[in-house]
């Protein structure tokens, strides 16, 4: 982040994922796959998408003991574990990202203002291709 943004979390996000985030903040192990993250619905609390592990590009990219972590938010139907068409029905889903420790403590490392930490993922930000199935292009996507 430049000097001259303010954070403020994710306001658009697709539905099709492959979204690159940078979680600053302290109290991380300095082992990064012991950083485990955890989104949370707003809008139904019972959706709670948990353990959310770092891939070997996000573990590359993190620097822990600076406070950073590297995350790549995959599709929203592959974090659901829904089919495309039934997560379509959505028209938004918004989601607060926390940092859970895989270690002996187990310690929830969350967001002291929940804006700073929303994802929200919108449909209409969602590039779509009509004429192929499926509809909703997204990351490795099979046609």
């Amino acid at each position: 982040m430049f000097e001259s943004e303010e954070p403020t979390g994710i306001p658009l996000a697709s539905f099709a994922g492959d979204l690159n985030i940078f979680i600053k903040g302290a109290g991380f192990t300095m082992n990064a796959p012991d950083n485990q993250i955890r989104l949370s619905c707003v809008e139904n609390p019972a959706i709670v998408i948990f353990p959310l592990i770092l891939s070997e590009d996000d573990v590359f990219n993190s620097h822990p003991a600076l406070g950073v972590l590297s995350y790549r938010v995959p599709s929203l139907h592959s974090l659901l574990g829904l089919p495309q068409d039934k997560v379509s029905m959505f028209s938004s889903l918004t989601f607060v990202l926390d940092v859970v420790l895989n270690d002996e403590t187990e310690a929830e490392l969350g967001c002291g203002n929940k804006k700073l930490c929303t994802i929200n993922f919108i449909r209409t930000f969602t590039p779509v291709i009509h004429y192929i199935s499926p509809p909703v292009t997204y990351f490795e996507s099979v046609t």
